[in-house]
């Protein structure tokens, strides 16, 4: 089979992206027993991990995209962006990925790989579906937007949240009917859209490979968040933990808050700088060690859709989490093996408190953490589910044509 992956992102286990990780690991997989392509939008600084690539054979190319790095290029980039969002009324992710270079780019490679499939991540590449193209294209909604702007606005309430609710509402239906199938990563997504009149859906979650590491848990309390604080989430659950830290730190005065990702603004770094035993460690290249190390993973996210990925790693390198329902969609774990679901403030430092008390059990129960991960997002049986679903989609396309 012949596969061509087109992604906004470049595929990597290396740049701290959860979704790129996702796209390079179904990459890597498929590549053993398929022909792949890649094509993708990449920042230069970037390049660098294209070795990847050439060690596990997968061709590639790609179009340069200045992102979070500044620049004039960036700045007026940016400023064309949003006027051109403000005049045709639409997202402004949407517009920013709507590129001729990269249209050109998909369209001779179409024409001269041969796909026998194309497989596009994110909804906001959806300008490159070529409508008149005898190859079949899905898409993975690695969350559905509309809910997570859904949720944003119940959460803030604020015109312009309801402007981007109502705009992604409208937007998303007609993007998901360009493809002839599309996958998200949680039964909760799919339900969610169930009656949008849409393709055929699948639910796929990602994988995870479960590291090798020798890791001894630190004696110390130590309570851990991991998050790329360009996303609003991550943003929005980060200031909870701030607000709710200190409440628990008044039942035990020694534990330490580790935080962990880039692009962390100023703001939060200064309200973390006046909170005792709040850590701020910026991009930690071995976070599998880092958060392996720590008593507890904290995960107070109050909006968001699709599978947080944050939460099957923490539980994979054998550190349980508490989080909210949200946090632990598509995720069926439950206390024995390691995730606790809290959703009021109260209750989530409650149990946090609890938990902090019998370290010992969360130190014994890391094998079951491990286990449920392995078994669920099992790295064979998600590649096996991808070919199913790319078998599918090939024969109801060539029966119909």
């Amino acid at each position: 089979m012949k596969i061509l992956s087109i992604s906004p992102y470049l595929p990597s286990e290396k740049t701290g992206h959860a979704g790129a990780q996702y796209i390079f690991r179904n990459l890597i997989a498929l590549s053993k027993d398929h022909t792949v392509r890649s094509i993708f939008f990449a920042n230069n600084s970037e390049l660098a991990y294209l070795e990847d690539f050439k060690k596990n054979n997968i061709d590639y190319d790609y179009i340069i995209m200045h992102r979070n790095q500044f620049s004039l290029q960036k700045l007026f980039f940016g400023l064309s962006v949003f006027l051109r969002s403000q005049k045709n009324n639409s997202p402004f992710m949407i517009e920013k990925y709507n590129q001729k270079k990269m249209k050109k780019l998909i369209s001779a490679t179409v024409s001269s790989f041969k796909p026998d499939i194309v497989h596009i991540e994110y909804n906001y590449m959806h300008h490159y579906v070529q409508s008149n193209s005898k190859v079949p294209f899905i898409l993975t909604e690695h969350d559905i937007t509309t809910k997570v702007k859904e949720r944003l606005h119940n959460e803030v309430n604020s015109s312009s949240t309801l402007k981007n609710y109502k705009i992604w509402k409208s937007t998303e239906p007609n993007i998901i009917k360009k493809f002839d199938a599309f996958i998200t990563l949680t039964e909760e997504d799919k339900d969610y859209i169930k009656d949008w009149n849409l393709p055929k859906c699948y639910v796929i979650p990602p994988q995870y490979h479960i590291p090798k590491i020798n890791t001894i848990k630190s004696e110390q309390l130590t309570l851990c968040f991991v998050g790329s604080f360009n996303r609003q989430p991550n943003e929005m659950a980060l200031e909870k933990l701030i607000e709710i830290f200190p409440l628990i730190r008044e039942y035990h005065s020694n534990v330490v808050l580790k935080i962990a990702g880039k692009f962390l603004s100023n703001y939060l770094l200064n309200k973390i700088n006046n909170i005792d035993g709040i850590k701020y460690l910026g991009f930690v290249e071995k976070i599998d060690e880092m958060i392996a190390e720590c008593t507890l993973f904290v995960a107070p996210i109050q909006v968001g859709a699709g599978l947080k990925m944050k939460i099957p790693h923490s539980l994979s390198v054998g550190t349980p989490v508490i989080t909210t329902a949200i946090g632990a969609e598509g995720i069926p774990i439950g206390e024995d093996e390691g995730l606790w679901v809290e959703d009021s403030d109260d209750n989530f430092i409650n149990k946090c408190v609890d938990l902090l008390k019998r370290p010992e059990k969360l130190n014994n129960i890391s094998e079951k953490c491990i286990k449920a991960i392995d078994n669920l997002f099992d790295s064979n049986r998600i590649k096996e589910k991808l070919e199913k679903v790319y078998s599918i989609v090939m024969s109801d396309n060539n029966s119909g044509s």
